[in-house]
């Protein structure tokens, strides 16, 4: 296979991801768990336990989705580049954040007190991520169905050298069974880690669970949410043959839709401190 210069230049910095990715999973320092206390407005001692295991199996399973994703698209496709070999990555990145979630907050034996306080999905995770999630799973559906069903090629360029995607009910349909799963998923899980039981302890590991809820949430809904902005660049990029104006929208969506991925999980899956510490305090008030 012939690299140009950038994929050649991308083979090194893919090499240096992957060591990092390794080399914080496992390691979780105590410097870790003193930053996530403070970001987060929680006591360290309270917090050092339970934040070590939930940081290990995060970064352990951000960093076996990598692994995973890149070994598997190699492996089924020959001559993938080290920037596709990436985008294939981030997606089992953001898999393994989803499943380290379903571990950490799986169903367990009653223990602990029911929460008293209703509590709604959108204390813990931003409004705005949520409806963005609702919204980009019906922007891809669209995508997805023209993409299927219909030649658009035919309408927008008069090029009978257009290569216009065939109409593919089929695909339609596992593809939207797909975003159901993944909706019902995420949706599912956030009522989990919102409804789960508290400690019945001090006040301290209150806070400590109630800021563990936040990042379970963010994570979850920012998981979700770039999945979802990846699913709709590889559905607009379909698009890319197209002549003219049609191909050119096609390519900055899908590359727009990329961006927006990343920023997405970079914005929600970092703690904000201030807030999470005023909500926390509040609820346990």
């Amino acid at each position: 296979m012939n690299l140009g210069p950038i994929e050649l230049a991308a083979v090194p910095l893919l090499l240096l991801l992957v060591a990092f990715l390794l080399y914080r999973a496992q390691r979780i320092t105590d410097a870790d768990l003193q930053r996530w206390a403070d970001a987060n407005g929680v006591s360290l001692p309270s917090a050092g336990v339970r934040v070590r295991r939930y940081l290990a199996w995060s970064r352990r399973c951000r960093a076996l989705g990598f692994l995973g994703a890149i070994g598997l698209s190699a492996a089924l496709a020959e001559g993938i580049g080290p920037i596709e070999a990436a985008i294939f990555g981030f997606v089992g990145y953001l898999l393994g954040a989803l499943l380290a979630e379903l571990v950490i907050n799986r169903p367990a034996k009653a223990s602990g007190v029911a929460l008293l306080k209703p509590r709604f999905v959108t204390e813990y995770a931003p409004r705005w991520a949520i409806n963005g999630f609702r919204g980009a799973s019906l922007c891809f559906l669209v995508l997805v169905g023209a993409y299927s069903l219909t030649p658009l090629g035919a309408r927008w360029a008069e090029s009978a050298t257009a290569q216009v995607p065939d109409a593919n009910p089929v695909r339609f349909v596992a593809s939207t069974l797909a975003v159901a799963l993944l909706v019902a998923g995420v949706e599912g899980m956030l009522r989990v880690i919102v409804a789960r039981r508290q400690p019945a302890s001090s006040p301290e590991d209150k806070a400590v669970d109630d800021a563990m809820r936040a990042a379970s949430a963010r994570a979850v809904t920012g998981g979700g949410l770039a999945l979802l902005c990846l699913a709709i660049a590889g559905e607009a990029l379909g698009f890319q043959s197209l002549e003219g104006v049609a191909g050119l929208i096609a390519r900055i969506l899908g590359a727009a839709a990329i961006v927006a991925a990343l920023v997405v999980w970079f914005a929600l899956s970092k703690p904000r401190g201030n807030r999470l510490a005023a909500r926390t305090h509040a609820l346990s008030a």
